[in-house]
């Protein structure tokens, strides 16, 4: 239980504003941030405030204006953020682990090497967001929009991203060992050099995608599309590929298909050698 919550919304708003004061005019990291922790800021106007570094652990921010705002830095844990409006905001470098972001607007945002553990992201747009090493071990991604976003490098660990669109999404060399895509659109995602490892794709749309490289060891593609997609050097040793589409893709000598099980198309399956 926090120990602020007598504290009314309106003067966490003037706390918000003298922090706002505080971080643009004081020298980097020399500003003594007001304590945020358990703020109740439900539906409050912070467009383009400056809150870097501060602590808004387990605030409730539900449905709350942070389009643009400065929050390098911040500790969000266990904050409530469902309905946000976080569009083109800067939250590089903090920390949302187990936070709520349901249907929250993150269009644009800069989460550079941000930690959002075990959150929940359901229905959130992300389109066009920076997730670049990314922390998100067990986040709960289902339904969210990842269309153009950058993953590059991120961790997803046991994430969740069920019918998630990834349309044109950048995920060089992101590692996704044991994730849930099943039936997501990953339609011309960048996947070069990926780690897929005993993930679950089963119906999930991968057509035109650059998979060059990628590692789906164990992993389960049953009735994927990977239509036109680049198989160049990609791994799929012991993967499950019954109802796999291949058409116009560029399989060659340099796919691993080791032990992968396959069908031919008339209900017969069986492993390659």
């Amino acid at each position: 239980m926090s120990n602020y919550e007598n504290i009314s919304r309106e003067s966490w708003i003037e706390r918000a504003k003298v922090a706002d004061d505080l971080a643009n005019n004081s020298p980097i990291g020399e500003a003594k941030m007001p304590n945020f922790q358990g703020a109740n800021l439900p539906m409050a106007n912070l467009q383009n405030i400056n809150l870097s570094f501060a602590n808004l652990h387990e605030a409730n921010l539900q449905c709350a204006n942070l389009q643009g705002a400065n929050l390098h830095g911040v500790n969000l844990n266990g904050a409530n953020l469902q309905n946000a409006n976080l569009n083109y905001a800067s939250i590089h470098n903090a920390s949302l682990s187990c936070a709520n972001l349901y249907e929250a607007n993150l269009q644009g945002a800069e989460m550079y090497a941000t930690d959002i553990q075990c959150a929940n992201l359901q229905n959130a747009n992300l389109h066009g967001a920076n997730l670049g090493q990314t922390n998100m071990f067990k986040a709960d991604l289902r339904y969210a929009n990842l269309e153009r976003a950058n993953l590059q490098g991120a961790t997803l660990f046991k994430a969740n991203l069920e019918r998630a669109n990834l349309e044109d999404s950048n995920l060089e060399k992101t590692r996704f060992p044991q994730v849930n895509f099943r039936n997501a659109n990953l339609q011309g995602a960048n996947l070069l050099r990926a780690k897929l490892q005993r993930s679950n794709l089963s119906g999930a749309n991968l057509e035109r995608a650059n998979l060059e490289s990628v590692v789906f060891t164990k992993t389960n593609l049953q009735n994927a599309n990977l239509s036109e997609a680049n198989l160049e050097g990609t791994n799929f040793r012991e993967a499950y590929l019954v109802g796999v589409d291949f058409y116009k893709s560029n399989m060659c000598e340099r796919t691993d298909l080791t032990g992968a099980t396959i069908d031919d198309g008339e209900g017969n399956h069986y492993t390659i050698r």
